[in-house]
């Protein structure tokens, strides 16, 4: 699929840095627009010090198609909320690790089960 899109699919298996990297604003719903503040700050804590990890953030509305699955495939780690903006998560590569946000807020609830990306 990467090679229709005239990128090469690079293995980041045996690169010495990985990348956690952070969909911001994903969602052109208010209740699941999220900037990841809090959670980039933590993950930029977390690994104080470790040069072989990045962290790193994206708007990937604001990016070409080819932009986006470079970044994916690039990732180690996407983190990102449900819906729309979580689609490019298909072009991460085997063994890399997606964080999928999803609000709980009473003003989503219907009378209809939830119907996530990923049911």
């Amino acid at each position: 699929m990467i090679g229709n899109l005239g990128l090469e699919a690079e293995s980041w298996g045996g690169r010495d840095v990985k990348y956690v990297t952070f969909s911001l604003h994903s969602s052109s719903s208010p209740l699941r627009d999220k900037d990841f503040k809090r959670q980039i700050q933590a993950a930029e804590e977390a690994f104080e010090g470790d040069d072989s990890v990045v962290v790193r953030s994206f708007q990937f509305s604001a990016m070409s198609l080819e932009e986006q699955v470079k970044v994916t495939v690039e990732s180690t780690v996407l983190v990102t909320t449900v819906g729309g903006g979580a689609v490019t998560s298909m072009f991460l590569q085997k063994g890399a690790g997606l964080v999928l946000f999803f609000s709980n807020n009473p003003q989503m609830k219907t009378d209809y089960p939830a119907r996530l990306d990923w049911d």
